[in-house]
């Protein structure tokens, strides 16, 4: 009998600003199901996905990167630690409505977004994502279709 072993997955390149953390270690390999997460240095904020999944040979969603957060001067908040730094990623056809009282990041631990699709979209995947110690909880929302 032929058994079928799903591909392992090569390392991810190093991210600039930021580092990656395996959910097992035994480099140069990971086998399929590992996790890789993205962490971001002080003062950079994760753009895109930060957590990705080996698939068979192949990590998905596609690792974001971290890039300089963008405090003016003009910004008198003060952040503190396990806040996102950042929104969500738009979604066309739809609004994000955050639970903060605040209408711009940062938004504290426990912060929800709500996805809500205009008229004549309807929500496909992910509705509900929560501030979880600097990061959303997952990543990204769903989409917003057009019926």
């Amino acid at each position: 009998l032929l058994q079928i072993k799903e591909l392992p997955c090569i390392p991810i390149p190093k991210r600039t600003n930021g580092e990656l953390k395996y959910s097992n270690s035994i480099a140069p390999i990971y086998n399929s199901k590992t996790t890789a997460n993205l962490v971001c240095n002080l003062g950079f904020v994760p753009i895109g996905p930060i957590e990705t999944t080996c698939i068979n040979g192949q990590w998905q969603p596609t690792l974001g990167f971290c890039q300089q957060s963008i405090i003016g001067p003009e910004t008198s908040q003060v952040f503190i630690p396990g806040q996102c730094l950042f929104e969500l990623p738009a979604i066309a056809n739809g609004n994000i409505r955050y639970s903060a009282e605040n209408i711009l990041p940062p938004y504290n631990s426990g912060t929800t977004a709500v996805l809500i699709c205009n008229s004549g979209a309807t929500p496909i995947g992910t509705k509900l994502s929560t501030c979880i110690n600097g990061s959303w909880n997952p990543p990204i929302l769903g989409q917003c279709p057009m019926n």
